[in-house]
């Protein structure tokens, strides 16, 4: 009884909406925002790393999973040549 009648003072209603909104950001942050951001900056460390151009295609994310995957990895050779 007491969860209604928090429902209708509001607090319970603003902590609801406050957690959905947060996972709604976590959400659209891991899967859309991140991984844009994270492409020129992985692409450019594994060049310096590997003293060769590097270029990645995809980088999939998925938050829940706490998972990483990269896709099309391309490594140059130093003339130029595709590895």
């Amino acid at each position: 009884m007491k969860v209604f009648q928090q429902l209708k003072s509001g607090r319970l209603r603003i902590a609801i909406a406050g957690f959905l909104a947060v996972f709604a950001l976590y959400t659209v942050f891991g899967f859309f925002i991140l991984p844009r951001i994270l492409k020129p900056i992985l692409s450019k460390e594994f060049s310096k790393i590997l003293q060769q151009d590097t270029s990645i295609k995809k980088i999939s994310i998925n938050p829940y999973l706490l998972s990483v995957a990269l896709k099309g990895i391309d490594v140059k050779e130093k003339d130029g040549q595709k590895r």
